[in-house]
């Protein structure tokens, strides 16, 4: 049986708690050769976005139309 988690926090929680977990499951199912093992996802970083400033960054990276945009009506993107 495999476990999924995304960080290492999690990890080091199931480490306390897998060995009851696997005795328990193991009883309850009878059977003895039940092996509990993680899976660690890997999930890719992403950057939140909280100012308009990054916000607007974000947005002109991918519409560079945007950028010409706001130098040609003279636009504050933090206002």
């Amino acid at each position: 049986m495999k476990i999924q988690i995304h960080n290492s926090i999690l990890e080091v929680t199931f480490d306390k708690l897998k060995v009851d977990l696997q005795s328990h499951l193991r009883r309850v199912l009878q059977n003895d050769a039940i092996k509990v093992e993680l899976e660690k996802l890997e999930s890719a970083s992403k950057k939140m976005l909280y100012t308009n400033k990054e916000k607007f960054n974000h947005l002109a990276e991918k519409h560079p139309a945007i950028k010409l945009l706001q130098e040609k009506l003279s636009l504050d993107p933090d206002y």
